[in-house]
């Protein structure tokens, strides 16, 4: 009965031991690197080329037709196929177009367009018309300035030589100018402070015709009785805001 008790309890301890060595083998033995391990099924893209043009020599070509037909220079081309000599190339030789930013397409006829620009001749501004002072004298007519016939204000004044000017003009308008701007507006005529040609210039004691209208802000005017010359027509230039004035 000692004996196989003994038996049992050496089984027991001999399969202790083993499931131990075990338990230890497999700890060290099963032991795994988790580390991440590059993915042998991923694929590597190529490495991408980027074109360059090219053209083929024809019989007769030249470098100089090349880089005007292409948008480029001579001496690019030279750079771009390390030619020494600009007269060696020959038909069926292959040659690699400059790219850009060396090429230059378009560039040319941008060029062209700023070299007119630079050589059109300057605007010359507008300069206004001044009109040199002078003097006419106008013969007296037949009738007194009593007389109905035509003009009814006093001969060689400003009065008389606006209407003997503007026949249509009413003979009723006033004296020297004093009135004109309402008289005129009464019967039917515009008024306004802005300048024309042809239009009645009207300041206190004086009428004139504006010849015509600078853009300096003056007018060429003709008048009679200027500066007390009875009968004289006088022409000068003066500042526009001097009258108001009847459109006719």
């Amino acid at each position: 009965m000692r004996i196989a008790r003994s038996v049992v309890a050496l089984t027991i301890i001999l399969a202790a031991t083993l499931s131990y060595g075990h338990a230890a083998y497999a700890d060290s033995t099963t032991y795994t690197n988790t580390a991440a391990q590059p993915d042998a099924s991923a694929k590597t893209e190529p490495a991408k080329t980027v074109s360059t043009p090219a053209v083929t020599v024809q019989t007769g070509d030249t470098l100089t037709a090349i880089a005007s037909a292409h948008g480029t220079t001579v001496n690019d081309i030279l750079v771009t196929n390390a030619i020494s000599d600009p007269n060696l190339i020959e038909p069926g030789q292959v040659l690699q177009l400059p790219t850009p930013p060396q090429g230059l397409t378009g560039f040319s006829s941008s060029l062209k367009v700023a070299a007119a620009a630079f050589m059109a001749p300057p605007v010359q501004a507008t300069q206004p018309v001044v009109q040199a002072a002078t003097t006419t004298v106008v013969a007296q007519p037949t009738y007194r300035a009593a007389s109905s016939a035509g003009n009814g204000y006093v001969w060689g004044t400003c009065t008389w030589y606006v209407k003997s000017r503007i026949p249509a003009l009413p003979n009723q308008l006033g004296n020297g100018g004093y009135g004109w701007l309402s008289a005129a507006a009464a019967f039917g005529y515009a008024t306004g402070s802005s300048p024309a040609p042809g239009a009645i210039g009207v300041e206190s004691g004086h009428v004139v015709i504006v010849e015509s209208v600078n853009g300096n802000g003056t007018v060429n005017i003709s008048e009679m009785n200027y500066a007390g010359q009875v009968g004289v027509v006088h022409y000068r230039t003066t500042s526009a805001s001097e009258f108001q004035y009847i459109y006719v």
